[in-house]
């Protein structure tokens, strides 16, 4: 499946993430095995601690957006 979002959380994580990211099929890859995958992921390596990136297409363009996490502790409480 096509990466078409890509989240750098503020804890230094990367997510590559499908259409439809589901847990359940979730994986754990090294970045070279990703990026030999689909190069076009290169033209996102520079975001930032809490931003993400998202497009329509593999090719299409990049939209840039910082987002907020949920607090896994207020999670927890619920």
């Amino acid at each position: 499946m096509p990466v078409l979002t890509v989240a750098h959380s503020a804890d230094g994580t990367w997510q590559f993430l499908a259409a439809n990211p589901s847990t359940d099929n979730a994986t754990v890859v090294t970045l070279e095995h990703i990026i030999q995958r689909d190069n076009t992921l290169n033209q996102v390596f520079d975001l930032e601690y809490g931003e993400m990136a998202r497009r329509e297409h593999i090719g299409g363009p990049w939209t840039r957006e910082k987002f907020e996490e949920e607090d896994e502790e207020e999670d927890d409480e619920i």
